[in-house]
């Protein structure tokens, strides 16, 4: 038997969005710093950034990047236009099913969004074969006006130009209305967590396995990992956990070297939001990055959930989709008049159809609907 433990599940979705649209401050300053209503409206303000700056106290601007990376990142561009996508999937609420994000009229909008900015130099084209660690470089030379990214991925770039100048930081921004009529969504919330931490069939002592992981589940596990030892790193106020003074600027300046040093958050798995002190003591400007997250994040929960049995046609088409789809979207992307987008779109959608992606909608579609029963 294997099992399975959740992390980072969050009762009311606290901590689960960072999807974001960040600005660089002080440009976005100079610009008016403007509320952009819609998709043309900021169109026009990165062809301004393109047109103006050139460079930005000596660094050559780019007015746009994207956290590609992330494979999930083009669904919540979609989202913009009026989608509830998660990574590759959406719930039709016309069909009553489970589909896969290719039929969603939301995604060719948002193809065709950034091989717009693709091909009018809007977007750094090196954003599409970045890896994690060249992303953060990347972000660290504040050589982007405006970003698609989760906002908490700006945190250790920000030391780096805040250092330079404290104006040198993002701001999360509204998003701007893409489709008119459609209310506007980018990233999403969910309460279940993730799959993190599993006792695999070969554990030699299952009952001392539960035991440790019932203690790490338990407030007083949950506290020790998040707040450290009580007098040294926190204390309680009223029975309620607080980190000592100086501890939370502490750790943000060498986030792996206090947790060493300190045990606040070394362990980090199979947490509960409930215990966040991100809930407590954030920085403003972080806390009011996460609001504007959370003000564009549809429900994802029962996206989330979904599983397909990876031995099974169906997972082995899905598994081909999670491999392939993205660098075939990102081929479309640079390679493409804007004429082109949705027919190209079309013929992708063609060949899943042809490889079984009626079984896998199928399957999403079955496993959402028995989710749905037992809540209700």
């Amino acid at each position: 038997k294997l099992n399975g433990i959740p992390e980072w599940f969050s009762e009311d979705g606290f901590g689960s969005v960072g999807q974001s649209l960040c600005a660089r401050n002080d440009i976005y300053k100079e610009l008016g710093q403007p509320n952009f209503k819609t998709m043309d409206e900021f169109y026009e303000a990165l062809k301004t950034i393109r047109d103006s700056y050139a460079t930005y106290k000596g660094v050559k601007m780019w007015p746009l990047a994207i956290h590609w990376m992330d494979t999930a990142m083009l669904g919540d561009v979609a989202n913009i236009y009026g989608a509830n996508i998660y990574r590759f999937i959406y719930y039709n609420e016309n069909t009553k099913k489970v589909e896969l994000f290719l039929r969603a009229p939301e995604l060719v909008k948002a193809v065709q969004f950034l091989n717009i900015c693709y091909n009018e130099k809007l977007l750094d084209p090196e954003c599409f074969t970045f890896d994690g660690t060249q992303m953060t470089e990347a972000y660290s030379t504040g050589k982007y006006a405006f970003i698609f990214t989760w906002f908490w991925s700006l945190w250790t770039p920000e030391a780096i130009l805040t250092a330079e100048d404290p104006e040198q930081y993002y701001v999360a921004i509204g998003i701007p209305q893409g489709t008119p009529g459609k209310q506007q969504y980018f990233g999403y919330i969910h309460t279940g967590g993730d799959l993190g931490v599993s006792i695999t069939k070969n554990c030699k002592n299952l009952e001392a396995a539960i035991r440790f992981i019932d203690f790490c589940l338990s407030d007083e596990g949950q506290i020790l990992d998040f707040y450290g030892v009580e007098g040294e790193t926190m204390e309680f106020r009223d029975g309620v956990p607080y980190l000592l003074e100086g501890v939370y600027e502490a750790k943000l300046a060498d986030w792996s070297g206090y947790a060493k040093k300190t045990g606040v958050r070394l362990w980090d798995r199979m947490k509960n939001q409930k215990w966040n002190w991100e809930r407590q003591v954030e920085a403003p400007q972080r806390a009011a990055n996460r609001a504007m997250s959370a003000k564009y994040a549809f429900d994802a929960t029962f996206l989330k959930a979904l599983q397909v049995d990876s031995t099974t046609p169906e997972g082995i088409l899905y598994a081909e989709i999670e491999t392939n789809i993205i660098p075939q979207l990102t081929e479309i992307i640079v390679d493409s008049k804007p004429t082109e987008i949705e027919s190209k779109i079309q013929e992708l959608l063609k060949y899943y159809e042809s490889k079984g992606l009626s079984a896998l909608e199928d399957a999403w579609t079955e496993h959402y609907n028995r989710i749905i029963n037992a809540i209700e």
